[in-house]
């Protein structure tokens, strides 16, 4: 399935024009994540305030399959060989 990771803070949005293709949900949680991380550790996450911002999931129509505070996201602990913190709540 076809996936867009749209970035908004409720004021500001930025629409992926592109997307991704995914097996799954699962997977589209996991690119999501890995992509915020790789996205705010290259630029050092504490020079950019993060609060209110959002990374939707968002299928072809539109439709908002999940959403995750960037916030949340850097705030995860990481641990060694897991690429997806949130792979441990499952």
């Amino acid at each position: 399935m076809r996936c867009y990771f749209n970035l908004s803070n409720g004021e500001s949005y930025f629409t992926d024009l592109d997307g991704v293709e995914v097996a799954s949900l699962d997977q589209a949680h996991g690119e999501a994540v890995n992509a915020i991380r790789e996205t705010f550790l290259d630029r050092n996450a504490a020079d950019f305030d993060l609060e209110g911002w959002a990374l939707d999931v968002v299928d072809p129509a539109g439709r908002v399959l999940l959403s995750m505070s960037l916030e949340d996201v850097m705030e995860a602990p990481r641990i060694d060989g897991l690429d997806n913190p949130f792979d441990l709540l499952q």
